[in-house]
């Protein structure tokens, strides 16, 4: 027997999955990571701080990895090895650079998506040091 009533269940679509934003977790300061790119912006300890320590280790790889094969480059008298020693050192050095302005200007999130805290004082802090940072970076190239 058939009914005449209308079908009331109503079908939905699949939900994607939310990413999980750590809640434990303080909420990381702009300006310690603006610090950490300025000061030791070759060794990428940024990315350690912001929680993407895939990449903060390829960083320090790179820079650890660099140094030493223009070690061992010395001490075995293969100077074929210096060339990839002094590119991998000069790839994490303009990395850093990049880097430095990359976390200035766009970064806004640490690596669970979580927004970076920054008061205005923070921020001032920032800009001065951005700015201090981009002179003397101008007059070692002159």
């Amino acid at each position: 027997m058939e009914s005449s009533e209308p079908n009331t269940q109503v079908e939905t679509a699949p939900v994607a999955p939310q990413p999980q934003v750590a809640t434990n977790v303080e909420p990381r300061n702009f300006l310690v990571t603006f610090l950490l790119a300025a000061g030791f912006g070759i060794l990428g300890l940024r990315h350690f701080y912001l929680g993407d320590k895939k990449l903060g280790w390829t960083r320090v790889g790179l820079i650890v990895g660099g140094y030493a094969l223009l070690i061992l480059s010395a001490a075995m008298q293969q100077f074929a090895l210096v060339a990839v020693g002094g590119l991998a050192i000069i790839v994490a050095a303009i990395w850093a650079i990049v880097d430095f302005f990359y976390v200035y200007l766009s970064v806004k999130t640490d690596a669970s998506g979580q927004p970076l805290t920054a008061t205005q004082r923070d921020k001032k802090w920032a800009k001065s040091l951005f700015i201090v940072n981009v002179i003397v970076v101008a007059l070692y190239i002159l």
